[in-house]
Formats: C-alpha cells, sequence, structure tokens
C-alpha cells in the first residue's frame, strides 16, 4: 500500500513539474509573439510615416510649383503693361 502511495505521489509531483514547464514555455512563446507583433507594428508605422513624408513633400512641390507659375505670368503681365504703356 505505501508503495502505490509513493507511487501516486511521484506521479502528481511529475504531473505539477509538466505542467509548470509549459505554462513557462507558453509564456516563452507568447513573449516572442509579442515581440515580433511589435517589431512588425514598429516597420509598418516607419512605412507609414515615410509614406506620408514623401505625400506631403510631394503636395508642397506642387503648391510651390503653382505659386511660381502664378509668380511668373504675374511677371510676364506687368512687364507687358509696361512695354505696352511705353509704347504708347
Amino acid at each position: 500500500m505505501l508503495r502505490l502511495e509513493e507511487q501516486r505521489e511521484c506521479h502528481q509531483k511529475l504531473q505539477v513539474q509538466e505542467s509548470r514547464l509549459l505554462n513557462h514555455y507558453l509564456r516563452l512563446k507568447m513573449k516572442r509573439l509579442a515581440r515580433e507583433q511589435e517589431d512588425e507594428l514598429a516597420l509598418d508605422m516607419s512605412i507609414l510615416e515615410q509614406l506620408l513624408t514623401e505625400e506631403r513633400d510631394e503636395k508642397q512641390g506642387e503648391v510651390m510649383r503653382k505659386l511660381e507659375l502664378r509668380v511668373g505670368q504675374s511677371s510676364l503681365r506687368s512687364r507687358r503693361d509696361r512695354r505696352r504703356r511705353q509704347s504708347s
């Protein structure tokens, strides 16, 4: 009878150890997965920031080109008007 109890205790201890070990490995796996997700999210954010910067720069370039065209056209009109006045 004593031998059977010892076997049960030993079996129970092994089950507890196995359970702890599985929990430990599960926690490690979850930490690794979380770290991988954080890395992936950081990369996605970096790509989005780069795209946003490029889009903003393109829009600023468009605005500057339009402004330069307006200033250039305005300057041409002023010169034309001055020439007309001088020739009259």
